[in-house]
């Protein structure tokens, strides 16, 4: 997986957490579990970053892969 899907996943996560906590505020149902599939989401994507830092050989290049 290329390091720029998994930084616009990343930005999509955040997405669902603000629109999750908009309707834990609003108290309108699902906002807890939009608010959780975000969180196991940004999990999953931290162990893709920690996989592509570690098996990459150039530091340098990080982004460009």
């Amino acid at each position: 997986m290329k390091i720029k899907y998994i930084i616009v996943f990343f930005i999509v996560t955040v997405i669902l957490i603000i629109i999750g906590d908009f309707f834990q505020r609003m108290h309108w149902p699902g906002g807890t579990i939009i608010i959780f599939v975000a969180t196991i989401l940004k999990i999953t994507l931290a162990l893709f970053i920690i996989w592509k830092v570690l098996t990459t050989d150039k530091f340098k290049d990080f982004l460009n892969s």
